[in-house]
C-alpha cells in the first residue's frame, strides 16, 4: 500500500531539550506527563528509587534515539528493541509520518508525541515507546488522549485513526491499541490542572490490575510459545532414542526418561457417583483448600 503524504502543521513551541522544557512566545508551558502526575497517577512512582529512574530513562532515551536514526536515516539497528519495532510496524502495514512531534494546545501544555504513523489513508495514528517492565495501558491511553486532542486542534483536517502504545523491552515487541478518552473529559482533566482544583475519575478496571495486564498477556504468549517449542524437542528426543533403544540418558544437568506406551487401570468416581451416591459419599474427605487466583487470556 503506497502512502498518502501527510503534511503536519509545524509547531512554534521551543523544546529545550537539556532542561526538558516547553517554551512559547516567552512563556514556559507545561509537559502532559506532568498532568497525569499531579491529577490521576500521583503515586506511580511512590516505591521506585531514583536511581532506577534515572536508569530506566537513559534506556529509554537510548531507544527512542535509535527508532528515530531507524526511521529518518533507515539505519540497520543492533538494538533489539528496535529490530522489534521495525518487524511490528511492517506487520501492522504502517509507515512513520514524524518522530518527536510537538503537540500543544497553544498556551498552557505541549509534549512530544514519540511516533506519528499512517496506515496509508489520510489519517494517522499516535503511538507512545515504552520500555518500562511493565505497560500501564490506563496511564497511556490519558497521555495519548491528551495527545490526540492537541494534534487535532493543530492539524483539524488530519483525523487521529488510533492511538498506540509500543511496549519494546528485550524480547517483548507489542503494539497495543489503548482506548481514547472522550475530548469532553480531557478538557475537564486540563482545567482541573490549569486551575489546581482535584480531578475525579474511576476507572471501571482497578489501576493495579490495568498496570499487570498486558505482562500478564506477554508472559501467557511466551509460556505458550515455550511449552510448543519443548514439545518439538521432547518429540524429536522421543524419535531418536527409540531408534538408538535408549530408555534413559543422564547429561549431568539433564535426565531424560523414555517410557514406553501402555495401558492404565483408573478408578472412574463419576461412574461411582452415578451408580451409588451413598457409597461415593462415605468416603467423601473434607479438605482445605488455599486460596488462590486464576488468570485466562482471551
Amino acid at each position: 500500500m503506497a502512502t498518502k503524504k501527510i503534511k503536519l502543521a509545524k509547531c512554534a513551541v521551543e523544546f529545550k531539550q537539556e532542561e526538558h522544557e516547553y517554551w512559547l512566545n516567552g512563556k514556559q508551558l507545561q509537559g502532559v506527563t506532568g498532568v497525569l502526575e499531579r491529577r490521576l497517577f500521583p503515586d506511580k512512582y511512590k516505591f521506585v528509587s531514583k536511581e532506577m529512574m534515572e536508569r530506566a530513562a537513559e534506556r529509554g532515551s537510548f531507544i527512542h534515539e535509535q527508532i528515530e536514526l531507524a526511521d529518518s536515516l533507515g539505519v540497520n539497528p543492533d538494538v533489539q528493541e528496535v529490530k522489534n519495532y521495525l518487524k511490528l510496524k511492517e506487520e501492522h502495514g504502517l509507515k512513520t509520518v514524524e518522530n518527536e512531534y510537538l503537540v500543544t494546545d497553544g498556551e498552557n501544555y505541549a509534549s512530544s508525541v514519540d511516533i506519528v504513523m499512517t496506515d496509508g489513508t489520510p489519517a494517522v495514528f499516535l503511538v507512545d515507546a515504552k520500555t518500562t517492565s511493565k505497560f500501564d495501558k490506563e496511564s497511556v491511553s490519558w497521555q495519548l488522549s491528551i495527545y490526540a486532542y492537541f494534534f487535532e486542534l493543530m492539524n483539524p483536517n488530519i483525523p487521529v485513526k488510533g492511538l498506540y502504545g509500543l511496549w519494546l523491552r528485550g524480547d517483548i515487541a507489542r503494539l497495543i491499541a489503548v482506548e481514547r478518552k472522550p475530548v469532553e473529559l480531557v478538557k475537564e482533566l486540563l482545567h482541573a490542572d490549569i486551575n489546581d482544583m482535584p480531578f475525579t475519575w474511576a476507572s471501571e478496571i482497578p489501576d493495579y490490575v490495568s498496570i499487570e495486564e498486558e505482562s500478564i498477556i506477554a508472559l501467557s504468549q511466551r509460556k505458550a510459545e515455550i511449552d510448543e517449542e519443548l514439545e518439538k524437542i521432547k518429540a524429536d528426543l522421543m524419535q531418536r532414542m527409540a531408534a538408538d533403544g535408549k530408555k534413559s540418558i543422564d547429561t549431568g544437568k539433564v535426565l531424560i526418561t523414555l517410557k514406553a506406551a501402555s495401558t492404565q487401570k483408573r478408578f472412574d468416581s463419576k461412574q461411582l457417583m452415578a451408580d451409588n451416591e451413598d457409597l461415593y459419599n462415605k468416603y467423601l474427605k473434607e479438605t482445605n483448600v488455599k486460596e488462590s487466583l486464576t488468570l485466562k487470556v482471551r
